[in-house]
């Protein structure tokens, strides 16, 4: 149960979300965590070769908030990397 007193004050409505996806197979290293709220350009993790060599970096194209972020290493091309939100808006309860 939840104590009333442990409410939140404020949440976020999401408008547009979408999925990121890999470009090329490897292993993948998270360098983000989900709920977090990113600038541009922030690096959500990185993908390498079995011989430890840089294959893709995930990096966002605008702010967003991390829904959601792979956590298994493994991943083939095209497989999902992160659902993101793209635009929301604050709201106080």
């Amino acid at each position: 149960m939840i104590d009333g007193d442990v409410l939140p004050t404020r949440v976020r409505r999401v408008t547009k979300r979408g999925w990121m996806t890999f470009a090329r197979g490897g292993l993948f290293i998270a360098q983000a965590a989900a709920g977090e709220t990113l600038a541009a350009d922030a690096i959500l993790g990185q993908s390498m070769d079995l011989y430890g060599n840089p294959v893709e970096t995930v990096q966002l194209a605008r702010e967003a908030i991390v829904i959601g972020l792979r956590r298994d290493p493994v991943v083939h091309t095209g497989e999902r990397a992160a659902f993101i939100a793209h635009e929301w808006e604050e709201l106080t309860l």
